[in-house]
């Protein structure tokens, strides 16, 4: 809401506590990436883990968002159960890859 620069960090290297040193670096950290699609941070459990540990921080923690992989889709060919995944696990947004307009 604020009409100013989002600063954030985007993780590639898995753990809750590479995240939690992250989230901690800097005050103005606004957003917290977890790239499950290139990165090394498996989207079950790891996705989960590394949110909560985050969200641990308490309410000044930066809002964590997760790139699903492109990979992993239902019977019907969509990826909404990885979406509902992160969402639940409390990630307060999810990056969708490979999406385009036909």
């Amino acid at each position: 809401k604020a009409s100013k620069p989002a600063f954030g960090v985007w993780l590639t290297v898995p753990g809750p506590w590479i995240a939690r040193t992250a989230a901690l670096a800097s005050p103005h950290l606004s957003w917290l990436a977890i790239d499950c699609e290139h990165g090394l941070t498996p989207l079950q459990p790891g996705a989960a883990e590394t949110i909560a540990a985050v969200a641990s921080l308490g309410s000044n923690a930066p809002s964590v968002l997760v790139r699903i992989p492109a990979t992993g889709a239902c019977a019907d060919g969509s990826a909404t159960w990885q979406i509902k995944y992160v969402l639940d696990a409390g990630a307060r947004g999810a990056i969708v890859p490979m999406v385009g307009a036909n």
